[in-house]
Protein backbone atom coordinates (compact mmCIF):
# COMPACT_ATOMS: atom_id res chain seq x y z
CA UNK A 1 0.00 0.00 0.00
CA UNK A 2 1.26 3.77 -0.69
CA UNK A 3 2.06 5.27 2.67
CA UNK A 4 0.79 8.58 3.71
CA UNK A 5 3.72 10.28 2.92
CA UNK A 6 4.30 8.69 -0.60
CA UNK A 7 3.41 12.16 -2.83
CA UNK A 8 4.57 10.32 -6.06
CA UNK A 9 1.77 10.16 -8.86
CA UNK A 10 0.85 8.43 -11.86
CA UNK A 11 1.35 9.60 -15.34
CA UNK A 12 -2.58 11.11 -16.38
CA UNK A 13 -2.18 9.16 -19.71
CA UNK A 14 -2.11 5.64 -17.64
CA UNK A 15 -4.21 6.31 -15.05
CA UNK A 16 -6.71 7.41 -17.83
CA UNK A 17 -6.19 4.20 -19.47
CA UNK A 18 -6.53 1.72 -16.69
CA UNK A 19 -9.88 3.59 -15.55
CA UNK A 20 -11.22 3.42 -18.97
CA UNK A 21 -10.62 0.21 -20.68
CA UNK A 22 -13.05 -2.32 -18.45
CA UNK A 23 -15.69 0.34 -19.02
CA UNK A 24 -15.28 0.18 -22.64
CA UNK A 25 -15.14 -3.58 -23.41
CA UNK A 26 -18.24 -3.69 -20.81
CA UNK A 27 -20.03 -1.44 -23.54
CA UNK A 28 -18.57 -3.42 -26.56
CA UNK A 29 -20.21 -7.07 -24.71
CA UNK A 30 -23.54 -4.37 -24.06
CA UNK A 31 -24.20 -3.78 -27.72
CA UNK A 32 -23.35 -6.96 -29.08
CA UNK A 33 -25.57 -8.79 -26.31
CA UNK A 34 -28.36 -6.30 -27.22
CA UNK A 35 -27.92 -7.13 -30.67
CA UNK A 36 -28.49 -11.18 -29.93
CA UNK A 37 -31.17 -11.01 -27.16
CA UNK A 38 -33.05 -8.23 -29.05
CA UNK A 39 -32.95 -5.80 -25.96
CA UNK A 40 -32.43 -2.36 -27.99
CA UNK A 41 -30.53 0.12 -25.23
CA UNK A 42 -32.69 3.06 -24.10
CA UNK A 43 -32.49 5.17 -21.36
CA UNK A 44 -35.30 5.19 -19.45
CA UNK A 45 -36.73 7.73 -16.48
CA UNK A 46 -38.81 4.69 -14.46
CA UNK A 47 -35.61 3.03 -12.61
CA UNK A 48 -36.68 3.53 -8.96
CA UNK A 49 -34.89 6.09 -7.69
CA UNK A 50 -34.55 8.19 -10.75
CA UNK A 51 -37.98 8.51 -10.42
CA UNK A 52 -37.61 10.48 -7.11
CA UNK A 53 -34.15 12.34 -8.29
CA UNK A 54 -36.36 13.57 -11.44
CA UNK A 55 -39.26 14.51 -9.01
CA UNK A 56 -36.58 16.80 -6.91
CA UNK A 57 -35.04 18.08 -9.71
CA UNK A 58 -38.31 19.35 -10.98
CA UNK A 59 -40.48 20.70 -8.23
CA UNK A 60 -38.16 20.34 -5.07
CA UNK A 61 -39.19 18.16 -2.32
CA UNK A 62 -42.62 18.44 -3.41
CA UNK A 63 -43.55 15.15 -0.94
CA UNK A 64 -41.94 14.10 2.48
CA UNK A 65 -40.71 10.71 1.59
CA UNK A 66 -38.50 12.36 -1.23
CA UNK A 67 -36.67 14.04 1.57
CA UNK A 68 -34.85 10.57 2.27
CA UNK A 69 -32.96 11.38 -0.36
CA UNK A 70 -30.15 14.46 -0.01
CA UNK A 71 -30.09 17.23 -2.95
CA UNK A 72 -26.57 16.90 -4.01
CA UNK A 73 -27.42 14.46 -7.46
CA UNK A 74 -30.45 16.16 -7.90
CA UNK A 75 -28.91 19.43 -8.08
CA UNK A 76 -26.55 17.94 -11.17
CA UNK A 77 -29.76 16.92 -12.54
CA UNK A 78 -31.83 20.54 -12.40
CA UNK A 79 -27.76 22.01 -14.11
CA UNK A 80 -28.89 19.83 -16.38
CA UNK A 81 -32.54 20.39 -16.95
CA UNK A 82 -33.43 16.82 -15.70
CA UNK A 83 -31.99 15.15 -19.13
CA UNK A 84 -31.01 11.58 -18.19
CA UNK A 85 -29.33 11.16 -20.80
CA UNK A 86 -26.81 13.95 -20.19
CA UNK A 87 -26.34 13.10 -16.22
CA UNK A 88 -25.71 9.35 -17.19
CA UNK A 89 -22.78 10.31 -19.57
CA UNK A 90 -21.60 13.11 -16.73
CA UNK A 91 -21.83 10.53 -14.24
CA UNK A 92 -19.32 8.57 -16.53
CA UNK A 93 -17.17 11.41 -16.97
CA UNK A 94 -16.70 12.15 -13.14
CA UNK A 95 -16.34 8.22 -12.26
CA UNK A 96 -13.66 8.03 -14.65
CA UNK A 97 -11.74 11.04 -13.40
CA UNK A 98 -12.31 10.12 -10.20
CA UNK A 99 -10.90 6.68 -10.63
CA UNK A 100 -8.01 8.16 -12.36
CA UNK A 101 -6.87 10.69 -9.26
CA UNK A 102 -6.86 7.36 -7.03
CA UNK A 103 -4.85 5.63 -9.38
CA UNK A 104 -2.80 9.04 -10.44
CA UNK A 105 -2.18 9.81 -6.57
CA UNK A 106 -1.55 6.11 -6.17
CA UNK A 107 -3.97 5.26 -3.68
CA UNK A 108 -4.87 2.11 -5.49
CA UNK A 109 -3.14 -0.21 -8.18
CA UNK A 110 -4.00 -0.74 -12.05
CA UNK A 111 -5.36 -4.49 -10.87
CA UNK A 112 -7.15 -2.81 -7.79
CA UNK A 113 -9.27 -0.36 -10.09
CA UNK A 114 -9.76 -3.37 -12.76
CA UNK A 115 -10.74 -5.52 -10.05
CA UNK A 116 -13.14 -2.96 -8.48
CA UNK A 117 -15.04 -1.36 -11.68
CA UNK A 118 -16.49 -5.44 -12.97
CA UNK A 119 -18.41 -6.14 -10.24
CA UNK A 120 -21.90 -5.46 -11.52
CA UNK A 121 -22.77 -2.93 -8.80
CA UNK A 122 -20.20 -0.76 -10.90
CA UNK A 123 -23.02 -0.04 -13.77
CA UNK A 124 -24.78 2.93 -11.52
CA UNK A 125 -21.29 4.97 -12.24
CA UNK A 126 -23.04 4.83 -15.68
CA UNK A 127 -26.52 5.77 -14.67
CA UNK A 128 -28.48 8.87 -13.24
CA UNK A 129 -27.72 7.70 -9.68
CA UNK A 130 -25.81 9.73 -6.91
CA UNK A 131 -22.95 6.67 -6.79
CA UNK A 132 -20.54 8.79 -8.79
CA UNK A 133 -20.79 12.16 -7.11
CA UNK A 134 -20.12 10.06 -3.49
CA UNK A 135 -17.48 8.21 -5.56
CA UNK A 136 -15.61 11.50 -6.02
CA UNK A 137 -16.42 12.88 -3.09
CA UNK A 138 -14.75 9.86 -1.08
CA UNK A 139 -11.97 10.59 -3.66
CA UNK A 140 -11.15 13.97 -2.51
CA UNK A 141 -11.20 12.63 1.00
CA UNK A 142 -8.47 10.26 0.70
CA UNK A 143 -6.42 12.15 -1.03
CA UNK A 144 -6.88 15.40 1.76
CA UNK A 145 -5.54 12.05 4.16
CA UNK A 146 -2.68 10.95 2.06
CA UNK A 147 -1.81 14.98 1.58
CA UNK A 148 -2.62 15.81 5.28
CA UNK A 149 -4.58 18.82 3.56
CA UNK A 150 -7.07 19.97 5.02
CA UNK A 151 -8.74 22.03 1.96
CA UNK A 152 -9.24 18.52 0.13
CA UNK A 153 -10.87 16.77 2.96
CA UNK A 154 -13.28 19.86 3.76
CA UNK A 155 -14.12 20.20 -0.08
CA UNK A 156 -15.08 16.21 0.07
CA UNK A 157 -16.68 16.21 3.45
CA UNK A 158 -19.62 18.83 2.13
CA UNK A 159 -20.10 17.08 -1.33
CA UNK A 160 -20.23 13.59 0.60
CA UNK A 161 -22.56 15.31 3.31
CA UNK A 162 -25.24 16.96 0.19
CA UNK A 163 -24.81 13.64 -1.98
CA UNK A 164 -26.02 10.45 0.55
CA UNK A 165 -27.12 10.18 3.91
CA UNK A 166 -24.78 7.35 3.52
CA UNK A 167 -22.18 9.62 4.50
CA UNK A 168 -22.76 8.84 8.31
CA UNK A 169 -20.15 6.56 8.06
CA UNK A 170 -17.69 8.79 6.85
CA UNK A 171 -16.71 10.59 10.37
CA UNK A 172 -16.45 7.53 12.18
CA UNK A 173 -14.55 6.08 9.87
CA UNK A 174 -12.13 8.82 9.65
CA UNK A 175 -11.26 8.39 13.77
CA UNK A 176 -10.73 4.96 13.55
CA UNK A 177 -8.76 5.39 10.26
CA UNK A 178 -6.60 7.72 11.95
CA UNK A 179 -6.65 5.66 14.73
CA UNK A 180 -5.11 2.35 12.78
CA UNK A 181 -2.59 5.06 11.33
CA UNK A 182 -1.21 5.72 14.80
CA UNK A 183 -3.21 8.08 16.75
CA UNK A 184 -4.42 7.82 19.98
CA UNK A 185 -7.87 7.72 20.20
CA UNK A 186 -8.53 11.13 21.88
CA UNK A 187 -5.96 13.06 19.21
CA UNK A 188 -7.73 10.94 16.33
CA UNK A 189 -11.32 12.44 17.43
CA UNK A 190 -9.45 15.80 17.93
CA UNK A 191 -7.89 15.97 14.49
CA UNK A 192 -11.14 14.31 13.20
CA UNK A 193 -13.58 18.01 14.93
CA UNK A 194 -12.80 20.04 11.71
CA UNK A 195 -14.77 17.34 9.80
CA UNK A 196 -17.49 16.82 12.48
CA UNK A 197 -18.39 20.66 12.27
CA UNK A 198 -18.54 21.00 8.62
CA UNK A 199 -20.37 17.89 8.32
CA UNK A 200 -22.65 18.88 10.35
CA UNK A 201 -22.88 22.12 9.24
CA UNK A 202 -23.29 20.73 6.09
CA UNK A 203 -26.52 18.82 6.76
CA UNK A 204 -28.44 21.40 9.27
CA UNK A 205 -28.21 23.17 5.50
CA UNK A 206 -29.69 20.23 3.74
CA UNK A 207 -32.35 19.92 6.51
CA UNK A 208 -33.19 23.71 5.80
CA UNK A 209 -33.47 23.05 2.44
CA UNK A 210 -35.80 20.42 3.04
CA UNK A 211 -37.99 22.47 5.62
CA UNK A 212 -38.40 24.86 3.05
CA UNK A 213 -40.82 22.47 0.91
CA UNK A 214 -41.82 20.32 3.55
CA UNK A 215 -42.32 23.14 6.79
CA UNK A 216 -40.38 20.62 8.98
CA UNK A 217 -36.56 20.27 10.02
CA UNK A 218 -36.98 16.74 11.11
CA UNK A 219 -38.74 15.11 7.82
CA UNK A 220 -35.31 13.41 6.97
CA UNK A 221 -36.03 10.83 9.90
CA UNK A 222 -39.75 10.23 9.14
CA UNK A 223 -39.11 9.75 5.68
CA UNK A 224 -35.82 7.49 6.73
CA UNK A 225 -38.55 5.55 9.25
CA UNK A 226 -41.01 5.25 6.17
CA UNK A 227 -38.25 3.44 4.36
CA UNK A 228 -38.06 0.93 7.14
CA UNK A 229 -34.67 2.55 8.68
CA UNK A 230 -34.41 2.94 12.44
CA UNK A 231 -32.78 1.78 14.90
CA UNK A 232 -33.44 -1.46 15.29
CA UNK A 233 -31.46 -5.21 16.01
CA UNK A 234 -31.77 -7.29 12.98
CA UNK A 235 -34.20 -9.89 12.79
CA UNK A 236 -32.90 -13.30 10.99
CA UNK A 237 -32.57 -14.55 8.35
CA UNK A 238 -31.75 -12.07 6.29
CA UNK A 239 -33.95 -10.44 3.67
CA UNK A 240 -33.71 -8.61 0.30
CA UNK A 241 -35.61 -8.47 -2.82
CA UNK A 242 -35.66 -8.97 -6.28
CA UNK A 243 -35.03 -13.09 -6.45
CA UNK A 244 -32.18 -14.89 -5.21
CA UNK A 245 -29.64 -14.36 -7.26
CA UNK A 246 -29.92 -10.91 -5.72
CA UNK A 247 -30.11 -11.99 -2.74
CA UNK A 248 -26.70 -13.82 -2.49
CA UNK A 249 -25.31 -10.52 -4.41
CA UNK A 250 -26.42 -8.43 -0.99
CA UNK A 251 -25.67 -11.39 0.85
CA UNK A 252 -22.11 -11.52 -0.62
CA UNK A 253 -21.56 -7.49 0.39
CA UNK A 254 -22.69 -7.93 3.92
CA UNK A 255 -19.70 -10.57 4.12
CA UNK A 256 -17.53 -8.05 2.72
CA UNK A 257 -18.48 -6.17 4.99
CA UNK A 258 -18.07 -8.75 7.96
CA UNK A 259 -14.86 -9.64 6.33
CA UNK A 260 -13.61 -5.79 6.12
CA UNK A 261 -15.09 -5.28 10.31
CA UNK A 262 -12.41 -8.80 11.10
CA UNK A 263 -9.51 -7.33 9.47
CA UNK A 264 -10.38 -4.15 10.79
CA UNK A 265 -10.54 -5.99 14.72
CA UNK A 266 -6.95 -8.16 13.55
CA UNK A 267 -5.37 -4.42 12.88
CA UNK A 268 -6.91 -2.86 15.89
CA UNK A 269 -5.35 -5.71 17.87
CA UNK A 270 -2.17 -6.49 15.95
CA UNK A 271 -1.41 -2.16 16.16
CA UNK A 272 0.49 -2.18 13.03
CA UNK A 273 0.08 0.82 11.38
CA UNK A 274 -1.57 1.31 8.16
CA UNK A 275 -1.87 4.28 5.96
CA UNK A 276 -4.64 6.55 6.30
CA UNK A 277 -6.48 6.02 3.14
CA UNK A 278 -6.97 2.48 3.40
CA UNK A 279 -7.59 2.03 6.88
CA UNK A 280 -10.51 5.16 5.79
CA UNK A 281 -11.61 2.98 3.23
CA UNK A 282 -11.85 -0.99 4.97
CA UNK A 283 -12.97 1.22 8.05
CA UNK A 284 -16.31 2.73 5.86
CA UNK A 285 -17.13 -1.00 4.58
CA UNK A 286 -16.94 -2.10 8.28
CA UNK A 287 -19.21 0.29 9.25
CA UNK A 288 -21.75 0.12 6.94
CA UNK A 289 -21.86 -3.56 7.74
CA UNK A 290 -22.44 -2.10 11.00
CA UNK A 291 -25.07 0.06 10.16
CA UNK A 292 -27.20 -1.92 8.04
CA UNK A 293 -27.37 -4.63 10.83
CA UNK A 294 -28.55 -2.55 13.47
CA UNK A 295 -31.34 0.10 11.24
CA UNK A 296 -32.86 -2.38 8.98
CA UNK A 297 -34.56 -4.81 11.12
CA UNK A 298 -32.99 -7.81 8.61
CA UNK A 299 -32.92 -5.97 5.21
CA UNK A 300 -29.76 -6.00 3.20
CA UNK A 301 -31.59 -4.90 -0.26
CA UNK A 302 -29.37 -2.67 -1.95
CA UNK A 303 -26.63 -2.89 0.10
CA UNK A 304 -24.18 -3.86 -2.96
CA UNK A 305 -24.44 -0.40 -3.68
CA UNK A 306 -23.14 0.61 -0.27
CA UNK A 307 -20.48 -1.65 0.03
CA UNK A 308 -19.18 -2.70 -4.07
CA UNK A 309 -20.49 0.97 -5.71
CA UNK A 310 -18.14 3.18 -3.99
CA UNK A 311 -14.43 4.32 -3.81
CA UNK A 312 -14.07 2.37 -0.19
CA UNK A 313 -14.53 -0.76 -1.91
CA UNK A 314 -11.11 -0.70 -3.83
CA UNK A 315 -9.11 1.40 -1.52
CA UNK A 316 -10.55 -1.78 1.29
CA UNK A 317 -9.08 -4.32 -1.76
CA UNK A 318 -5.38 -2.70 -1.70
CA UNK A 319 -5.74 -3.97 2.12
CA UNK A 320 -7.34 -7.40 1.02
CA UNK A 321 -4.38 -7.40 -1.45
CA UNK A 322 -1.62 -6.27 1.39
CA UNK A 323 -2.44 -8.13 4.73
CA UNK A 324 -0.91 -11.51 4.93
CA UNK A 325 -3.50 -13.84 6.52
CA UNK A 326 -2.56 -17.05 7.44
CA UNK A 327 -3.68 -20.03 5.30
CA UNK A 328 -5.23 -21.71 8.95
CA UNK A 329 -7.62 -18.27 9.59
CA UNK A 330 -8.47 -18.16 5.96
CA UNK A 331 -9.91 -21.76 6.59
CA UNK A 332 -11.28 -20.77 10.13
CA UNK A 333 -12.85 -17.72 8.52
CA UNK A 334 -14.36 -19.97 5.12
CA UNK A 335 -15.93 -22.61 8.16
CA UNK A 336 -17.10 -19.42 9.92
CA UNK A 337 -19.18 -18.57 6.66
CA UNK A 338 -20.36 -21.65 6.04
CA UNK A 339 -21.94 -21.75 9.78
CA UNK A 340 -23.65 -18.69 8.77
CA UNK A 341 -25.63 -19.85 6.30
CA UNK A 342 -28.96 -19.99 8.43
CA UNK A 343 -28.23 -15.86 8.44
CA UNK A 344 -28.33 -15.78 4.95
CA UNK A 345 -31.52 -18.21 4.80
CA UNK A 346 -28.89 -20.85 2.98
CA UNK A 347 -31.16 -23.60 4.77
CA UNK A 348 -34.40 -23.49 3.50
CA UNK A 349 -33.89 -25.20 0.38
CA UNK A 350 -31.04 -26.77 -1.35
CA UNK A 351 -30.79 -24.30 -4.25
CA UNK A 352 -30.31 -21.55 -1.43
CA UNK A 353 -28.01 -23.52 0.16
CA UNK A 354 -25.99 -24.20 -3.29
CA UNK A 355 -26.07 -20.46 -4.11
CA UNK A 356 -24.52 -19.52 -1.08
CA UNK A 357 -22.05 -21.95 -1.18
CA UNK A 358 -21.19 -20.39 -4.81
CA UNK A 359 -21.29 -16.98 -2.89
CA UNK A 360 -18.32 -17.76 -0.69
CA UNK A 361 -16.93 -19.66 -3.77
CA UNK A 362 -16.92 -16.84 -5.93
CA UNK A 363 -15.73 -14.12 -3.19
CA UNK A 364 -12.47 -16.76 -2.58
CA UNK A 365 -11.84 -16.40 -5.79
CA UNK A 366 -12.57 -12.56 -6.30
CA UNK A 367 -9.61 -11.98 -3.75
CA UNK A 368 -7.74 -15.61 -4.54
CA UNK A 369 -7.29 -13.26 -8.56
CA UNK A 370 -6.62 -10.40 -6.86
CA UNK A 371 -3.86 -11.35 -5.20
CA UNK A 372 -2.47 -13.17 -8.35
CA UNK A 373 0.70 -11.75 -9.98
CA UNK A 374 -0.20 -13.12 -13.11
CA UNK A 375 -1.40 -10.05 -15.23
CA UNK A 376 -2.66 -12.04 -17.84
CA UNK A 377 -5.03 -14.00 -15.09
CA UNK A 378 -6.14 -10.96 -13.43
CA UNK A 379 -7.29 -9.69 -16.55
CA UNK A 380 -8.96 -13.00 -18.20
CA UNK A 381 -10.62 -12.71 -14.36
CA UNK A 382 -11.61 -9.16 -15.22
CA UNK A 383 -13.11 -10.27 -18.67
CA UNK A 384 -14.77 -12.69 -17.21
CA UNK A 385 -16.60 -10.18 -14.56
CA UNK A 386 -17.46 -7.62 -17.31
CA UNK A 387 -19.06 -10.25 -19.10
CA UNK A 388 -21.52 -10.87 -16.14
CA UNK A 389 -21.86 -7.21 -16.11
CA UNK A 390 -23.03 -7.14 -19.23
CA UNK A 391 -25.50 -9.78 -18.48
CA UNK A 392 -26.92 -7.69 -15.65
CA UNK A 393 -27.11 -4.73 -17.42
CA UNK A 394 -29.20 -6.46 -20.40
CA UNK A 395 -31.26 -8.78 -18.63
CA UNK A 396 -31.95 -6.63 -15.58
CA UNK A 397 -31.57 -3.00 -16.24
CA UNK A 398 -32.92 -2.83 -19.83
CA UNK A 399 -36.01 -4.58 -18.85
CA UNK A 400 -36.70 -2.51 -16.22
CA UNK A 401 -35.36 -4.74 -13.01
CA UNK A 402 -32.68 -3.81 -10.67
CA UNK A 403 -29.91 -4.90 -8.98
CA UNK A 404 -30.70 -2.97 -6.02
Amino acid sequence: MAAAGDYTTLRWKDSFFHAFWPTWVLAGMVVIWSEISNNPIEMSSSYFDVEHYLEISKNGYSQTFLTAFFPGFPGLLFLLQSNILAASIVNYAIWVCSASLLLRHKLITPATSMIAAVVPSALFYYLPYSESMFYFAITLIVIGLKKDADKWLIAGIILASISRPTAVVILPALILARYLKGYGIQSAIKRTLPEILVSALTVVCVFTLQSIFTGSFTSFFAAQAGWGNGAHLATLPFHSFGGNLIFFYDSAAMLVGFISLAIVVHLFRSKHPVSSPHAFGLSALAITALLILFSRGGGIFSLNRFIFATAFFPLALEVFRAVQIPKKSILIALAVAIALGPVFAAHVHIKSALMYLLTLGLITAYFWFLRHKSTTIRTGFAVMLIAIQAWFFVHYVLQGNWIA
